[in-house]
């Protein structure tokens, strides 16, 4: 069990070093405590009565999507909260890869920080790993390191075959560095997109070098406590590395809190946790929450004649770009441009919509072939919304 140290808490986050004053108050964690469970009305048991049982775009049932919970926050405010299948507002739930949005995050602080520099060589921060002398720390953030990585999950025959499979119950519960350590480019860097845990866990080891003692409680003392998240559990190696890709857990309502961070440009009661605008260096034009929004040469490059979905993504975020950037339709027709994100195995979902001033968690155990059906889904929650009056 993780312990906590409070007073070294609030020592870290009074020091100049650590509050950075934002130009807007931001999101109050605070403003949720005991907050109840807002009372349903019959717009809202319309959106719950598709989620317990929904429909695929032609309106035929799929019964293998199984959503777990489902919270949605206007303002700020939480204005529909629902769970379904033994789940409840206190039970944890695995994130999977939800956990590399988290992952954005901490990379964030850590360049807040003056820590990391995403322009600089994985090699200058990991010297075991001097072949990746070419890989930029923005290459891993961005899935565009160019490593022989094989994602494959258990669908496919030869799981022994898949290096996520191996990072997580082969060689990496014992040691995710050396687990990482045969793996070498395939591509140069920069130049082609492709979905990698292994680009999460590399990230998770540089931030293991660069705070050292710190790296333990360091999710914790300057992510999840200023968030007032309480839930949050995180895997680890026996090397004490968190994977990274995955292994993360948290009650619905503090991954809603994490959300409520993006929606708010990375300010939390009038701190900044993540980089403001004019901060990180070769981004100065843009905040940690645009770049995290912003796509790279090489999602450009992968996305022309593909469909698009769901291969768009910014940085540890899947997006929903607009035709004047990728030379396509937005992926999720029914929703707003400039969104974020957070995809999970078996259905988990964070969505970050400013254009709507919402955040939405589902948690689920969709054991089906079919994704969730993403553009459905906002044509739903659209609806919701305008029924609602939340404009």
């Amino acid at each position: 069990m993780r312990v906590s140290n409070l007073p070294l808490v609030l020592a870290l986050l009074s020091s100049p070093l650590y509050a950075v004053p934002c130009d807007k108050p931001g999101f109050d964690p605070k403003a949720w405590t005991d907050a109840p469970v807002p009372t349903v009305d019959a717009h809202d048991q319309k959106l719950i009565d598709f989620m317990q049982n929904p429909t695929r775009p032609d309106g035929s049932r799929q019964t293998e999507w199984k959503t777990d919970a489902i919270v949605i926050a206007y303002k700020d405010k939480i204005e529909l909260e629902a769970y379904f299948n033994n789940y409840g507002p206190t039970k944890k739930h695995l994130l999977w890869s939800g956990t590399k949005s988290i992952f954005n995050a901490l990379t964030g602080i850590a360049v807040a920080d003056g820590k990391l520099d995403l322009n600089k060589s994985v090699a200058d921060y990991l010297p075991r790993f001097p072949h990746l002398k070419e890989v930029k720390v923005d290459h891993l953030l961005s899935y565009s390191s160019g490593l022989d990585w094989k994602e494959t999950y258990e669908e496919h025959l030869l799981p022994q075959q898949s290096s996520i499979t191996n990072l997580l119950y082969g060689l990496g519960p014992r040691s995710i560095e050396k687990a990482l350590l045969p793996y070498r480019p395939r591509h140069r860097p920069g130049s082609h997109w492709y979905y990698s845990g292994g680009d999460t866990a590399f990230l998770s080891l540089i931030l293991k070098s660069i705070y050292g003692a710190e790296y333990k409680e360091m999710p914790w003392q300057r992510l999840f406590e200023p968030l007032g998240i309480q839930s949050a559990v995180m895997e680890a190696d026996a090397e004490g590395t968190y994977y990274g890709p995955t292994s993360s857990y948290m009650i619905a309502r503090d991954f809603l809190r994490f959300g409520e961070l993006y929606l708010h440009d990375g300010c939390v009661a009038g701190e900044a946790l993540l980089p403001r605008k004019g901060s990180i260096p070769g981004f100065t034009q843009l905040s940690w929450t645009e770049l995290a929004m912003a796509p790279t040469e090489a999602v450009l490059t992968h996305i022309k004649g593909k469909v698009p979905w769901p291969d768009q993504t910014g940085r540890h975020f899947w997006i929903n770009l607009p035709s004047d950037q990728s030379g396509k339709a937005p992926p999720y027709a029914k929703a707003p441009v400039n969104i974020l994100i957070a995809m999970g195995h078996w259905g988990q979902r964070l969505y970050i919509i400013p254009a709507w001033n919402m955040v939405v968690v589902r948690f689920a155990d969709d054991r089906s072939a079919e994704f969730w059906p993403e553009d459905h889904f906002f044509a739903q929650l659209a609806s919701w919304r305008e029924a609602k009056g939340f404009l």
